[in-house]
């Protein structure tokens, strides 16, 4: 009887004996394949969070840049309002009042236009909060819009304007009132805009004898940023301030 041999241990299979099951080639194949739509996913949105990141940063320096432009702009008002209104011969009282009844009419202006987005201001909004502390005040007229430059000035034209007719004219009687009127005209350059300020059954009015910061105001700095004219006159039954100025540079 022939000797039993003993059990060979088995062989596990080579490398290449494992790479020859197929099922083990689809499995490595399909993960491959799984892989590289993960990784184009991975890429595209990295280079989206890097967009969003960019242009979030561009945002924040232009807002920043911005936020500098106006604060300039806006201490240049109040220094330009300080310098006319403390002037000498002025009683201090008078022109601390003055001076904060001006600014007030700027605060209000910006508040607008912050409200607005800083974008533009309703002319009609302006004309009824810069005069709301007034009776007397009819106004009419279509939507028009003002960017921020010609929306300050125009409140701080507007405020000197009641200022004056409340202290010496129309709106300082009982019986007097202001008109106040615009529209849209259409001319061979375009529409423009005509506005007129009318004081009715006021007191009698006398030119004044020198020209002082409201005056300036009205006329100069106002026809300035609404690149118009502007004429104010000072008719015996009350002041007429007329405005007229192109459309398209009102923004």
């Amino acid at each position: 009887m022939a000797a039993k041999r003993p059990n060979a241990k088995r062989k596990r299979p080579g490398l290449r004996a494992q790479n020859k099951d197929p099922r083990k080639r689809r499995g490595r194949a399909a993960s491959a394949k799984s892989s590289k739509p993960r990784a184009a996913a991975t890429k595209t949105r990295h280079a989206h969070e890097v967009d969003v990141e960019r242009g979030l940063r561009n945002t924040a320096e232009h807002d920043t840049y911005e936020i500098r432009h106006r604060l300039k702009n806006m201490l240049a008002v109040i220094q330009a309002i300080a310098n006319a209104t403390l002037v000498d011969g002025v009683p201090l009282a008078e022109a601390r009042t003055a001076f904060n009844t001006r600014l007030g009419a700027l605060a209000k202006a910006h508040d607008i236009l912050f409200n607005a987005g800083w974008t533009r201001a309703d002319l009609a909004v302006i004309i009824r909060e810069v005069l709301a502390p007034y009776r007397g005040v009819r106004s009419k007229g279509p939507d028009v819009a003002l960017g921020p430059k010609p929306a300050l000035a125009f409140a701080l034209a507007l405020h000197e304007l009641g200022t004056n007719a409340s202290k010496y004219g129309a709106l300082s009687v009982d019986g007097g009132y202001v008109d106040i009127a615009w529209k849209l005209a259409r001319t061979s350059a375009g529409d423009e805009l005509r506005l007129r300020w009318r004081e009715r059954h006021g007191p009698r009015v006398r030119p004044p004898t020198h020209e002082g910061f409201g005056s300036r105001l009205i006329r100069d700095n106002l026809a300035s940023e609404f690149s118009g004219t502007v004429e104010l006159e000072f008719q015996p039954d009350g002041v007429a301030c007329t405005v007229c100025a192109p459309a398209k540079r009102l923004h």
